[in-house]
């Protein structure tokens, strides 16, 4: 499960998602949701791209979530990347 490889947000976060999952089995999405500080049904709205990728979400990763800098670049640059593609909902 290489971030590097997420073609887009939504991939990222899932990627970020399955490896916690591969350390713990029982890591279910709603404690993902928790761990990022954002309700679960946020968080599922965001993936399935029925809510936008705030900079307020963004932020929150960047800082509950342990990134190499590689990562951490590759997930700017797709945080940008959605912000072209989005339109304001």
């Amino acid at each position: 499960m290489d971030l590097m490889s997420a073609k887009t947000i939504e991939d990222f976060i899932l990627l970020i998602y399955k490896k916690s999952l591969a350390k713990n089995k029982k890591f279910s999405l709603r404690a993902f949701a928790k761990k990022l500080g954002v309700s679960h049904s946020h968080l599922i709205n965001v993936l399935k791209g029925r809510k936008n990728f705030s900079d307020k979400l963004y932020s929150k990763i960047c800082k509950k979530i342990d990134l190499t800098s590689d990562e951490s670049l590759h997930f700017s640059r797709l945080h940008f990347a959605y912000k072209k593609r989005e339109p304001s909902k």
